[in-house]
């Protein structure tokens, strides 16, 4: 049987270099999927990979004239 390594938050946090409310965020939205061990969250190293060639894209503030009332 194949083994997969698993991670804690906070080590994947560090893996990626990713804050560790990032990763609970991209956790919540179903960006990286969590795997339960004895109730603490674990993420897959897959699922870290998959991060790492898919990182999504930052959020950037719209820049233009705000509208005068």
């Amino acid at each position: 049987m194949l083994t997969e390594e698993l991670y804690t938050v906070r080590e994947a946090s560090a893996m990626t270099r990713l804050a560790y409310w990032t990763i609970w965020d991209y956790l919540k939205r179903g960006v990286l999927m969590r795997t339960k061990m004895g109730g603490k969250t674990m993420i897959r190293r897959s699922e870290l990979e998959k991060l790492i060639v898919d990182v999504p894209k930052p959020r950037t503030a719209r820049r233009g004239k705000a509208s005068v009332r």
